[in-house]
């Protein structure tokens, strides 16, 4: 009896045992890491997004409490593959649209690419040196929006298509067709040359092929070329050469080096940026240990080296498991400023080269990572840390370093500088004070606690106020501050004529940064800390008249506050001028419709304090 109880307790064991063997594999097979899809990452919601920004912030919090070396901080950090380029491969999305231009597309500018305070929204493409290429619809679908600025894209359109994407085209130097009677009736119905117009849908419609403008070389354009995007449903910005815009690549990207950053909150705290070590491809670096990550600078060339590109795919991995992605294919334009925290910033305003962070701040919202990238060494470690970048055709470049842990390493991590003065954190800002000057920062407006120091000397150069001078250790702003500095006793009755200047030492050169006033404050928002000061401007613009027949052409110039506003007549009716502030330029044509003999024409034009200049003279058309 007593063996066939034991006999039947065994049998029961056995069941039990692999039934609970069974779970656990089930278990650790759902749980195994699958390679990433990029057609399916290129179409995550919004609260997927979100999941991810947290997880990430979650992980990094969490760094400290493991006790493995070398091996990932959490599972999720790693994906149990190696990094390879089939796993950073572009999300192709191919349209039946057709070129902007045509010539064969060369680029000055790709998807993405790294801009002071922004990543580049579309591609720039060659026009040779020349303006008046034509610019043709890559689709049919009607007008959504036309802007005409003298900032920004210039002139440009913005094409609805039926599938739900927009193309837009900048820097145009005219519409055609139908575009043009409708601006220019619109001009003349505001009495304005600049313009933001939201057309009804379906008002001016196009088809693909149609000639819409011609290129140019307005707004903020440093040289002729063709601004293209191409937007989805969402509004996002998305690479125009996954959806099959062809442009030829033959050459692959180079490393312009990398470096090592120690993740150390107090130097950080202290100093503005993480101590960092710069690296050399193929060699071996002995560290203390501790947490660390990685920053690289690239640049890509497509056909010639004429012009540095962008890089839009990127991983790390160390030991040959991936623990950080970049895959920077979309992005919606209220993160672009997010590029300053993307990159060491600090490095970037010492040397002029963007080493992109393979980690992130707290303050860092961008959604195109995958992976905190933070790894940790300990004593006795060898590790080999890779970075794999790829452009958009497929060629490759890595780095390669071995990173070995001793407590007695030599080894001198720097950079930052300590500034005196109050810390400033992300999630309150701060105020800064002294006699003579405020400056207000905004909660959210720096991405990681910074210190900032507010100081004020004697008046110099134009200045009528003392100097304030903000100091900070390359920190950027997301956010504008307000900068308010006091109208001096001996000024106040001339307050209306003050503007608030900034002073560049490097170039050793001032700009107008604009004119509020508040009680006994001169103020203006900004995103860019320095030295700033009041000047007096009494000076009104100087116009300088170069008009040929119908064709109306003035050079305008100010001294200190830049042109504000500008109105021509001709016989006490408006007539249109486009504004070229690069090269101070007012130019027009006079329309057909003011018939042959005498006119009488006036240009008047304002500078940003209210100087006035008036023009007047009798033509004979």
């Amino acid at each position: 009896m007593f063996l066939c109880i034991v006999r039947k307790t065994k049998q029961i064991l056995t069941i039990i045992g692999v039934a609970l063997l069974g779970v656990m594999i089930l278990y650790l097979v759902k749980r195994k890491p699958t390679e990433t899809n990029p057609v399916a990452d290129s179409q995550e919601t919004a609260d997927s997004i979100a999941t991810h920004e947290q997880r990430d912030s979650q992980q990094v919090v969490q760094l400290d409490s493991k006790e493995s070396v070398g091996q990932a901080d959490s599972e999720e950090d790693y994906d149990g593959e190696s990094s390879t380029p089939a796993q950073i491969k572009p999300s192709y999305q191919r349209g039946s649209y057709r070129s902007p231009l045509d010539i064969p597309l060369e680029l000055s500018g790709s998807f993405a690419e790294l801009r002071p305070n922004h990543f580049h929204a579309g591609m720039d493409i060659r026009t040779g040196g020349v303006e008046g290429k034509k610019v043709y619809a890559i689709a049919d679908g009607y007008v959504s929006r036309i802007k005409v600025s003298t900032r920004g894209y210039g002139k440009a359109l913005y094409v609805q298509h039926k599938n739900g994407t927009t193309s837009v085209y900048g820097h145009l130097k005219q519409f055609e067709g139908e575009i043009l009677t409708a601006v220019r009736k619109k001009q003349y119905a505001s009495e304005q040359f600049e313009l933001e117009w939201y057309v009804p849908s379906g008002k001016l419609p196009v088809r693909k092929g149609q000639v819409i403008a011609l290129s140019g070389n307005t707004g903020g354009s440093g040289g002729p070329h063709l601004h293209f995007e191409i937007r989805n449903s969402r509004g996002e910005t998305v690479n125009p050469m996954l959806y099959g815009i062809e442009v030829k690549d033959k050459i692959s990207p180079v490393f312009l080096g990398a470096r090592l950053y120690q993740i150390d909150n107090a130097y950080a705290d202290s100093q503005g940026v993480y101590p960092s070590l710069q690296l050399k491809n193929g060699n071996s670096f002995t560290v203390t240990p501790g947490r660390y990550a990685i920053g690289a600078a690239w640049v890509d060339y497509l056909t010639d080296k004429l012009n540095r590109l962008g890089i839009n795919y990127a991983t790390l991995s160390v030991n040959g498991k991936r623990i950080h992605t970049q895959k920077l294919e979309t992005f919606t334009f209220d993160k672009s400023r997010y590029i300053n925290t993307h990159i060491d910033y600090w490095r970037y305003k010492e040397t002029g080269t963007r080493f992109v962070k393979f980690f992130k701040d707290d303050g860092n919202k961008l959604d195109f990572y995958k992976g905190n990238g933070i790894f940790k060494v300990k004593e006795g470690d060898t590790l080999k840390v890779e970075v794999l970048i790829m452009d958009v055709a497929g060629h490759t470049a890595t780095y390669a370093v071995n990173i070995l842990g001793s407590s007695a390493a030599k080894v001198k991590l720097q950079g930052g500088r300590r500034v005196q003065g109050k810390v400033v954190t992300h999630k309150k800002g701060g105020y800064l004070a002294t006699t003579n000057g405020v400056l207000s920062i905004p909660p959210g407006a720096v991405y990681r606690n910074a210190s900032f120091g507010i100081t004020e000397t004697p008046p110099s150069g134009r200045a009528v106020s003392p100097m304030i001078r903000v100091d900070h250790a390359h920190v950027p702003l997301h956010k504008s501050a307000t900068m308010k500095v006091k109208i001096p006793t001996a000024f106040k009755s001339k307050a209306n004529k003050l503007a608030l200047m900034s002073y560049d030492p490097e170039t050793r050169s001032s700009s107008y940064e604009g004119r509020k006033q508040s009680g006994d404050f001169i103020y203006e928002t900004t995103k860019t800390p320095g030295i700033f000061y009041l000047a007096l401007d009494t000076v009104p613009p100087v116009i300088k008249d170069q008009s040929a027949g119908r064709r109306l052409k003035f050079r305008v110039d100010d001294l200190l506050t830049n042109i504000d506003t500008y109105r021509c007549e001709i016989d006490g009716s408006w007539v249109l001028l486009e504004y070229e502030p690069k090269l101070s330029r007012l130019f027009g044509t006079i329309p057909e419709s003011i018939k042959p003999g005498k006119h009488s024409l006036m240009l008047r034009v304002t500078d940003g304090v209210g100087n006035q200049q008036e023009f007047k003279k009798e033509i004979d058309l």
